[in-house]
């Protein structure tokens, strides 16, 4: 046997052969290495260390045994995410809930800090139109005119409400006078308006 100390022993009786066994642990540190003799050497294994969390870093400590020594640090620098360890793998979420629940901005993390900056709705051109966002949609509305005068045609030109009197000159006859009344021409027979001053017309 490779793995023992064979000797005679001069002080028994008979001279007895004796096979000391090759000790393989004697002043190593029996905490964090295991030693055994192969084929007469010695052979050491460091021990598994392992608490079974995926999440930690495991060290055997001399004459401590196995110790937790540090973590997996899951901090990827962003002030917007939490990181955090599940099964040994880093997953990250959202710091902060940024949704302000209005559909009319968009909403971001920047250096930590929620930013919800209002949608911007191009311009289309028409000056008698209103751009603006509504439920997340840009909306071209028309100006409305109204002087509230049915006698007048309101209209908007410019980006300026414009109102302008109905005009009632397409009467039934020469001698009608129209005016306006209620949004509608009403018409009288008006002899004046024919009189040419001459007694013999």
């Amino acid at each position: 046997n490779l793995c023992t100390i064979d000797s005679c022993n001069p002080d028994a009786e008979g001279y007895p052969c004796v096979h000391d066994e090759i000790m393989c642990n004697v002043g190593t540190d029996s905490t964090c290495t295991t030693g055994e003799c192969v084929y007469g050497e010695c052979v050491y294994t460091t021990e598994c260390c392992d608490d079974g969390d995926l999440c930690t870093v495991n060290e055997c400590i001399p004459d401590q045994g196995c110790e937790v020594v540090d973590m997996i640090n899951c901090d990827d620098g962003d002030a917007c995410t939490t990181g955090i360890c599940l099964y040994g793998q880093c997953v990250y979420e959202p710091a902060l809930d940024c949704n302000d629940k209005n559909a009319c901005t968009t909403d971001s993390c920047v250096n930590g800090q929620c930013q919800n900056v209002p949608i911007t709705c191009s311009d289309d051109g028409d000056a008698c139109t209103t751009n603006e966002c509504v439920n997340g949609a840009c909306l071209f509305t028309e100006t409305v005119c109204d002087d509230f005068n049915p006698c007048t045609e309101d209209s908007c030109v410019n980006g300026n409400c414009m109102y302008s009197a109905i005009m009632c000159i397409n009467g039934p006859s020469i001698c009608s006078v129209g005016e306006c009344v209620q949004g509608e021409c009403v018409y009288t027979e008006d002899r004046t308006v024919c009189d040419d001053q001459n007694p013999f017309t």
